[in-house]
Formats: structure tokens, sequence, C-alpha cells
């Protein structure tokens, strides 16, 4: 965060919930508090409210989170602004708030208030609250020496006491902002020091606690490399910067953490967040073009501000914070639901007949939504199967819950998960590309799973096309016509067919979304079937002017709140 000021060291009093809940990273060198409100008709559709019980469901699905840092010196209790924010104010579909420490004594109506009423409320809403802090120098901050010693043994101890008085303060995890690249004895202890907190924040603890990490380096960095298991998410201080530089960035992380922890931050602080400052525009805003940012080895984590309290004062029709409510709507847009919008199938399939397209092909891709009922072994989800050896198939593995990608042009080749990459009760979206162009098996044939490309191990060569003698009708939830051993025991949505390898991007950006005539490739799309509102349980429609109608049998349409009837175009 360009926070080059000072540490606020408090460690003497790590025991006190009041103290560490006021022990901070160094703070920004921008100290304008709020500006004046301002009115903008870019969000006036987003005065609305949802129901602590939903709230919750949907903080529990998966989705790109909203993350903020709430300056407490922004807090009206702190600023004495009775027109200014309470921590309550930040938009209920915010995920994760950090509590961002400065001009604010332990003496503070603050603190008893974030204790006692903030933290309480934004709990019953599903979000969590963690709190900022850096890394104590464990040879030079008295607060540290006087009370533990600089190994592994004052790492533990001093790790125990920031649990205890975290969990005293009802803090859902420990956020840690490092802006330099440790080195020599200061690494070593830094590392002992994360590796002491792993212990009960993380994905290793047994406490829900999370553990991020907030920086401005790079994966580079040998004390990331280090600490890469211990963290939850990885928050990227990405203030000032164009778009298109994330990509690289996430790159260096990429061997170490998946694209679901990354989370790139603007500054709502100084203005260059969302449009307030005339010396960095971006067109769209910026929190806008990085909540339409993908990596591309998947969905990213979410996005995130330094200052969302400073952007409470960005209004529109009396609703405040519209650049984060925005940004959260161009991330996990609302899906509108039918009474028929998925088929749900009982040894049944839905035919369309012999897809030309996908013969002799050098690229195409598959997508559909999906949920298993129950997993056996075979399984097919979408299927064009001739013989053995000439097919195209998407299925369940032999009884391990893993998923198969079959692409024979006189052989039997394919690629597979490992175990356990779906499992009942749940809905997916499974994306199969295939572009003949590439040489390895890996970059011919790819499956994504809910946005993220999947690690497949492959069996024989997979073709640089597909068969020209393919003519078995392409079939969703099973995987030929006569057969009653691979059926699909589940419901299956939005389900399409591209004549062209679409781009994990833009496999991600739309998965979410009906599709319409702004969609990149739109001209490749050759079978479109949004399963929505048939008029009989034996017709799935062809839609945005595609030819290929479908059949159901032993299939009903049922009402579904996965795949969104939303469409992707203004």
């Amino acid at each position: 965060m360009k926070k080059n000021i000072f540490v606020v060291k408090t460690w003497l009093f790590m025991l006190c919930p009041c103290v560490i809940a006021g022990v901070t990273s160094c703070k920004k060198d921008i100290h304008n508090g709020t500006k004046q409100p301002a009115v903008n008709s870019v969000a006036s559709h987003l005065n609305t409210t949802s129901t602590n019980a939903d709230l919750i469901a949907y903080k529990n699905s998966a989705h790109q989170l909203m993350v903020g840092y709430y300056r407490t010196w922004g807090d009206k209790t702190v600023s004495g602004d009775v027109n200014g924010p309470a921590m309550t104010d930040m938009p209920d579909s915010v995920d994760i708030i950090s509590n961002f420490t400065d001009y604010t004594p332990p003496s503070s109506p603050y603190w008893p208030a974030l204790k006692n009423t903030y933290i309480p409320a934004l709990h019953a809403k599903g979000t969590k609250i963690v709190n900022t802090q850096g890394l104590p120098n464990t040879t030079s901050d008295t607060s540290y020496t006087n009370h533990y010693t600089n190994n592994s043994t004052g790492y533990a101890a001093w790790a125990l006491a920031t649990y205890n008085s975290y969990n005293a303060m009802g803090y859902d995890g420990i956020d840690l902002d490092v802006e330099s690249i440790p080195s020599g004895a200061t690494l070593t202890a830094d590392v002992g020091l994360m590796s002491a907190l792993s212990q009960y924040f993380g994905p290793k603890a047994t406490t829900g606690k999370l553990l991020i990490l907030d920086t401005n380096e790079d994966g580079t960095s040998s004390f990331f490399r280090q600490v890469s298991t211990f963290i939850s998410y990885l928050y990227q201080q990405a203030y000032w910067r164009q778009t298109s530089s994330l990509t690289g960035t996430f790159n260096t992380y990429s061997a170490y953490i998946r694209p679901n922890q990354f989370i790139p931050i603007v500054d709502f602080e100084d203005g260059s967040g969302d449009g307030q400052n005339s010396s960095y525009v971006y067109n769209p805003v910026q929190i806008y073009q990085y909540a339409s940012w993908q990596p591309t080895q998947g969905t990213k984590g979410g996005v995130g501000s330094y200052g969302i309290d400073n952007e409470y004062y960005q209004i529109a029709n009396g609703v405040h914070n519209i650049y984060t409510r925005h940004a959260i709507q161009m991330m996990n847009p609302p899906q509108t639901t039918s009474s028929t919008n998925a088929v749900s199938l009982s040894s049944g399939k839905i035919s369309a007949g012999d897809v030309t397209q996908l013969k002799s092909a050098s690229a195409f891709t598959l997508e559909s939504w999906v949920y298993f009922n129950a997993i056996g072994s075979w399984n097919n989800i979408l299927a064009k199967s001739n013989t053995s050896t000439d097919r195209i198939a998407i299925q369940t593995g032999g009884g391990d819950n893993s998923l198969y990608v079959i692409l024979g042009n006189g052989s039997n080749s394919y690629g597979y998960t490992t175990a356990n990459a779906v499992a009942a009760g749940q809905w997916y979206h499974v994306a199969v590309v295939f572009d003949g162009t590439q040489s390895s098996n890996a970059s011919k044939l790819k499956l994504y799973i809910n946005g993220t490309l999947q690690t497949l191990t492959f069996s024989g060569t997979i073709p640089s096309s597909t068969s020209s003698t393919n003519t078995a009708a392409f079939l969703a939830g099973s995987e030929t016509t006569t057969s009653t051993n691979t059926y699909l025991s589940g419901k299956i949505d939005e389900i399409r067919v591209w004549n062209a390898a679409l781009s994990q991007s833009t496999i991600s950006a739309w998965m979410n979304k009906s599709l319409g005539t702004c969609h990149p490739n739109a001209s490749n799309l050759k079978l479109y079937w949004q399963l929505d509102n048939a008029a009989s349980n034996t017709a799935a429609v062809a839609s945005l002017g595609t030819t290929y109608a479908g059949t159901i049998t032993n299939g009903v349409y049922t009402a579904s709140t996965q795949a969104s009837t939303a469409s992707g175009c203004p």
C-alpha cells in the first residue's frame, strides 16, 4: 500500500485485545481524511437489500470476493463527522474487511464499538473482519525482545499471544503487511514467525481463521515462496497500474498459489481507484477494470480497495460506496431464475443429431453447467460417440469422482483429472477446449471446472483434428442413443458448442451469463441450449440464431438457481 511513514509498535501490549486491535503496519503517506460527497449515476440500481440468510448463503457460495481496508480514523467515532461512515455502513456484500489502524488511541470509543457493535453486526451478515499489522523485528523491537526470544520457542509464544488477543477481540484472521524483501537473519525470523502463526491462522490451522499476506512485491521473493502454503489469500497492492500488468504479476505467483487466492487492491484514499483523482485517469475506472480482469490460469479471488471507508462518500440516489457495489455486481452478476431453467435427467438425454461442426474439426469448445444427484462410473455430461476410438466425450471416471475428457480419432486418447474433482449435490461449470494446432497433449486438450484450468493426466496422443467419420448424435446426459449404463443422474443447463478454442478469460467472464451477440466469439457459436422456459418437456430450443434444436428423453424442466438468465450484453 504505498504506506511509508512508521510502524506502530504495540507488541508490549499483546495480551490486551483493545490494544492489539491498534497494531498496524506502516500507513500511507496521504492523510486527506475523507473526500466531499460526490454523485454518480453509474450505480443507480444498487439500492437493494438482502436478508442475513441470503447474504450468508451468497458468501458461502463460490464467487469472487470484495475486500476492503477500513481506516479506523475514517470512522465517525474517531473523525467526529456525524455524516461519516461506521464500519457497519459498508456494503452488505463485502466479504472481508481489514481493520487498518492509525490516529486511534486505545482510549478511543472506536474500540468498544468495534468489538461490541461492529463485529457482531457484520458477522450476522457473513462478513469477516481481520486486523492488519506488520511482523515485529525480533532483534530491535523492544516490545518483542522484552517478552520473546529470537528463536522458534519465542516465535511460538508470540504467535499464541497474537491468536489469543485476536480471538478475544472477535477477529476472523490476521492481515500481514509486507512491503520489503527480507534477507539473512531477518528472512529466517520472518519465516519462523509466519510458520508459528500458521498453527492458528490460515489453511494449515484448524481454527478457521484467515492468514492474509498483503504486499507490493511479487512472487519472486524468497520470503513469499517459503510462506506461500501458510496463506489464505494474497492481496496485491496494485495501485496506479495498468490492468494488463496484473497478468505478469500473477504469473510470478502461479506456481505457488491458486488464482482464486489472488486479490488485486486499488486505492480509494487518494481517489485513483474510483476515478476521483485527475492525476490517475482510467477508463473505465480502475476498480472496474480489475473486476473484469482474470489471470490466464483461472478465476481470480476477487478485488479490493484501500480506504473503503473513504469511498462511502461516493453516492448515487442515496446509495453509498457505489463503485464497490458495482464492481461486486460485475464480478458476480445477479442470477435470475425462472420456473424452468434447467433440465433434470433420469436415465435420459438431450439429443441434437449430428453436429457437423464437430467433424474434421481442428478446434472446438464445449460448455455446460451440470449438477450431480449421484456420481457413478462413466456417467456422461456431453458426448458425440461413434465408437470407442471415434468419439468426443466429457464423463465421470471409474468411481473416483474424477472427470475424463475423451477425444479419439483412430485411437482411444483422453485426459483425466485427479480424484474428487467433482462431488454430488453441487453445480459445476465444465468447459473443454480443443486446439489441434498446438503440439503437446496439455496444450491441445484443456478442461476447466468453474473457470479453473485442471491438470490432466493423458493416455495416448491427442490428435490434431476430430474424426471425419463420426456421424453420431451429439448428446447431453448420455454417450450413445442405445446405452443404458452411462446416463447422467442430475441436472444440466446452458449447453454451448463453439467451433473455436475459447480463451480461459472468455470462459470465466461468460460462464455465469446467458449469451448475447456482444460475446467476442458470437460468430463461432454453433449450438446453444439455454434450457429456459421451454413450452414442452421434450424440446431444447435453439437459441441466439443457432439451428440445432434438441429432443429431451426422460427429462423434465425444473427450477434452478445456478445458471443465470441475465444477459451478458447491455
